[in-house]
């Protein structure tokens, strides 16, 4: 111990006992003198006895003058000043010896903080609903800061350690965010933790309250018509307190309390099925997912004064950032109607940032610094696109109507996967008498595009439909779809190539000719940072019925799609080439349709994509060639 220290310390121990010594000597002469107590009893003669004095207690033990203990009472405005019960010296709540009081849990306002340690001895009283903690004495520590209870109200400072020795009390925690009550309002933003409190020569600081974390946002709204509304923001995490600074002659510094977590971004509203009371009946879009919250930051450490002899606070860690929304999903398109095309899936969102890592206080040693909150890797997915509406069948002269197409994905946000491309609708059927070609089937979405994450598939084509049964010229059956695009991304896979949609059928009855469909090229998968996505399919061709002037033609197959190129990994594998359509082989003139090409595979650094299959021909009198097999890719 210092030369510094063996002085200071009896000075003030002296100095402590000589405030108790000039206490008691006031608190012994009490501010009136006793009035005797006389009880006065009248008898039912004549005669009398004198009035006799009653026994008393001693003043200082009595209920009205108590002068040790909780039950102390005031006996006029000049026994309690700046708030001390002068006649409560010793004990709970003693102004000279004792702890102070803790605040209630249903408190309010000031009633919140805690009450002061004695003079000469006590620790400080916790508070409570965000009120601070008391202060100690010459000894003892420092009272705890009250967590907060309601969002926007702050963690309670901790309270003073001992003007000779003491830890100082740690800093309360703050509240939750205010949750939204409707759709599109943000999360509200955790609230601060409470600063620790300091120490006085000696002892160590308290640690920081840690940050309320941040509320969720509200949902995108999904309504009975019309595209989903966007989803909204996550709040903030809330800080960490800062710790308390160590003894100023020896004591380490309190540590910084954690930042608040961000809340997560709400989801996008989905969009509304198409209708056929509007001019398009398209599909609604789906709306984008909200942001992440930012995590908060984290409190600083505590320092050391002057002696610098303990250890500087850590800081407190950064908040992890919210979790982004998804994206809300396209709907599907009305088949009703002139347009009937799936709606576009939605945007995902982008998550919060972590929150920054307190510093290390100073110190002999400097404290170390807090690690920065984490940054979700995930989450923020685009939303799927709806599928396209399937074709109206046609009777009698009427045409069947072509399948609509897919609705495109939604795109990822910074971390997110792009959304799968909608399907694209079935062709129309024909009924007997009409002009003689099913609907063709509509395409395939594309999926959505991704930087961090995953791109989105590609839709399926939608299939062509079956020929007419008894028309007088010919029956072809409807082509099937292409697939939709894979999503490309920058640094994750790219997505896969949509597969063709098969074709249909030629019609069955008694027709001078029957056709069937080709297949739909599969679509080429999506260029990634890491892996590239494989193409798709091609589909099959339609087989070809039976016909009265003795021809049968069975549809090809379609191509298969090209595999995506990877960058730093694999390219993606070429779709297979479908396979042709059968002729019927009774007829005079039947040919098998000729198989579809498979798809080249995609370039890669670390691979090659494996080339695609080719389709096989199938059977008529005369089968269909197959197709060419796809080409590898190059490193």
């Amino acid at each position: 111990m210092s030369n510094l220290t063996r002085s200071a310390l009896p000075q003030i121990t002296t100095a402590g006992f000589a405030i108790a010594g000039a206490a008691v000597l006031l608190a012994g002469t009490p501010d009136e003198a006793p009035t005797e107590i006389r009880a006065e009893v009248r008898l039912a003669s004549t005669e009398s006895v004198p009035m006799s004095p009653m026994l008393e207690e001693p003043w200082w033990l009595s209920d009205n003058d108590r002068l040790f203990g909780p039950a102390a009472a005031v006996q006029n405005p000049l026994a309690a000043f700046g708030g001390i019960n002068i006649f409560n010296p010793v004990g709970p709540g003693g102004w000279l010896i004792g702890n102070g009081l803790d605040a209630s849990p249903d408190c309010i306002g000031t009633a919140c903080n805690g009450g002061n340690g004695g003079l000469l001895w006590g620790r400080g009283g916790n508070g409570a609903n965000g009120g601070n903690g008391g202060d100690a004495g010459l000894f003892g520590n420092g009272g705890n800061g009250g967590n907060a209870t309601v969002a926007g109200m702050a963690g309670g400072s901790g309270g003073r350690g001992g003007w000779l020795v003491g830890n100082g009390g740690a800093g309360g925690n703050g509240a939750v965010g205010i949750s939204p009550g409707q759709a599109g309002a943000d999360g509200g933003r955790g609230s601060d933790g409470g600063a620790g409190g300091n120490a006085g020569l000696f002892g160590n600081g308290g640690n920081g309250g840690n940050g309320g974390t941040g509320a969720r946002g509200a949902n995108g709204f999904t309504g009975a018509a019309g595209d989903g509304t966007d989803g909204a923001a996550g709040g903030a995490g809330g800080n960490g307190g800062a710790g308390g600074a160590g003894g100023t002659l020896s004591g380490d510094g309190g540590s910084g309390g954690l930042g608040g977590a961000g809340g997560a971004g709400g989801s996008g509203g989905h969009g509304a099925f198409g209708s056929p009371l509007e001019n398009d009946g398209a599909g609604k879009v789906g709306g984008s997912g909200g942001a992440g919250g930012a995590g908060g930051a984290g409190g600083a450490g505590g320092t050391t004064i002057v002696g610098q002899v303990g250890a500087g606070g850590a800081g407190g860690a950064g908040g992890a950032g919210g979790v982004a929304g998804n994206g809300g999903n396209g709907a599907q398109g009305d088949m009703q109607v002139n347009d009937g095309r799936g709606g576009n899936g939605g945007d995902g969102g982008d998550p919060g940032a972590g929150g920054q890592g307190g510093t290390g206080g100073p110190g002999a040693t400097t404290g170390a610094d807090g690690a920065d909150g984490a940054t979700p890797t995930s989450g923020g997915n685009g939303g799927n696109g709806g599928d396209g509406a399937h074709g109206e069948s046609g009777a009698g002269n009427l045409a069947a109507a072509h399948g609509r197409e897919g609705g495109s994905g939604g795109d990822g946000g910074l971390v997110g996967n792009g959304g799968r491309g909608g399907a694209g609708g079935d062709g129309g059927y024909v009924s007997d008498g009409g002009p003689g070609e099913g609907g063709a089937g509509g395409d395939g979405g594309a999926g959505g595009n991704a930087t961090h994450g995953r791109g989105g598939n590609g839709g399926a084509g939608g299939a062509g439909s079956s020929g007419p049964g008894n028309v007088v010229t010919f029956a072809f059956g409807g082509n099937g779809g292409s697939g939709g695009q894979g999503g490309e991304s920058i640094t994750g896979a790219g997505g896969d190539g949509g597969r063709g949609g098969d074709g249909g059928h030629g019609g069955n009855n008694n027709q001078p000719s029957s056709v069937g469909g080709g297949g739909g090229g599969g679509a080429n998968g999506g260029s990634g940072g890491t892996d590239g996505g494989d193409g798709g399919d091609g589909g099959r061709g339609g087989n070809a019925g039976s016909s009265s002037g003795g021809v049968s033609l069975g549809g090809p197959g379609g191509n298969g799609g090209k595999g995506g190129s990877g960058s730093t990994g694999a390219g993606g594998a070429g779709g297979d080439g479908g396979d042709g359509g059968s002729g019927h082989s009774e007829e005079a003139v039947s040919l098998g349709g000729f198989g579809g090409s498979g798809g080249d595979g995609g370039d890669g650094s670390s691979g090659v994509g494996d080339p695609g299959q080719a389709g096989s021909a199938n059977a008529g009198n005369t089968g269909g060639s197959g197709g060419a097999g796809g080409e590898g890719g190059s490193p």
